[in-house]
């Protein structure tokens, strides 16, 4: 999808969640009403990124949106800002434009991997009321996704080490590599996701027991190609069809 909106609220809302999605632009929430002082929203194993090469993508949410961020993957990211949020187990890749990223209030922030330096302007600050652990900064993409990256350093510090997102299979270029890296095992513990309680999850979209899907295929055999013949011989014991399929898991 293009973008997600939180809209037309006139009460305090709650069980918004967004799983599994590929989000071209962002999510914001759109002016509320006066009477609402909390909508609740969870957000995980979804892809924030461009699809052309000038675009930016991000997350924009007032102070009376909360919830959970979790499991995510951000490319060329313009910015995340948000309050009161549990965010743990994304991945953030980086753009030029990176000021704003997580400059936000009151947040926890857990076992997030970043192609930021630590000491980026107004990244995880501490003085916004949240709460830093186990983050990891500075952290070259080429090392954890199967996709290529434009390799931008600034000094001895990666900060825009965006997914080239040019040409066709986009969702395969945010696949975590085979090979050992920071990503693997490297989300929080003992936390739910969904109805399981993993430890050590993948970080990023596709980590965790209920990750994002290409082309929103489910885990199960789905059968994509199914023949059979047009005519089958009066009293033939037999006939001969054939069924392609694929599992997802």
């Amino acid at each position: 999808m293009e973008y997600f909106a939180i809209t037309n609220y006139t009460s305090n809302a709650t069980g918004i969640r967004l799983d599994k999605c590929f989000i071209a632009q962002q999510v914001y929430d759109q002016t509320m009403s006066a009477s609402i002082t909390s909508v609740v929203v969870n957000i995980e194993n979804c892809i924030f990124s461009t699809i052309n090469t000038s675009g930016l993508s991000g997350l924009g949410l007032g102070q009376k949106t909360r919830g959970l961020l979790r499991n995510n993957t951000f490319n060329a990211v313009s910015s995340i800002n948000c309050f009161n949020f549990y965010i743990a187990n994304n991945i953030v890749v980086g753009n030029t434009d990176f000021g704003t990223v997580l400059n936000s209030g009151n947040n926890v922030y857990r076992n997030n991997i970043l192609s930021y330096p630590a000491n980026t302007q107004n990244l995880f600050v501490t003085n916004n009321g949240g709460t830093n652990l186990n983050n990891l900064f500075g952290q070259n993409m080429d090392l954890i996704f199967t996709g290529a990256t434009d390799n931008v350093y600034n000094g001895t510090s990666i900060y825009n080490n965006r997914i080239v997102i040019t040409g066709n299979n986009v969702e395969s270029r945010f696949e975590l590599e085979t090979s050992a890296n920071a990503a693997t095992a490297g989300g929080e513990s003992g936390t739910t996701f969904g109805a399981a309680t993993v430890t050590t999850p993948a970080c990023g979209a596709t980590g965790a027991t209920d990750p994002y899907r290409k082309g929103g295929f489910p885990a199960i055999p789905r059968i994509y190609s199914l023949t059979v013949p047009a005519t089958v011989p009066n009293g033939a014991p037999t006939m001969t069809i054939a069924v392609s399929s694929s599992s997802n898991n």
